[in-house]
């Protein structure tokens, strides 16, 4: 798991997106699932992609709700972001 600290300065250096890539090579290489924290703008939504996280999780997608109301999430229609990303 890639906390959110990692993620909210996304960009604003080169040296963060060579630190999240490497974070991600590491995890893939080791086999595991790597899941991004944190994820607020499409941006960094783009670059996580394409950096080859798998994976993430943020207010870009949903406020935090109950285990009782993510059913409800995965029904309703893919948002134009998601659809363009995947």
């Amino acid at each position: 798991m890639i906390d959110c600290s990692f993620v909210e300065n996304l960009g604003e250096t080169g040296a963060d997106v060579a630190l999240l890539g490497s974070m991600i090579a590491l995890g893939r290489a080791l086999g595991m699932s790597v899941v991004a924290e944190g994820v607020e703008t499409p941006a960094q939504h783009r670059v996580l992609m394409a950096l080859g996280c798998s994976e993430v999780q943020g207010f870009l997608f949903s406020k935090p709700c109950p285990a009782g109301e993510i059913g409800a999430l995965t029904v309703r229609d893919t948002p134009p972001l998601l659809r363009a990303v995947s």
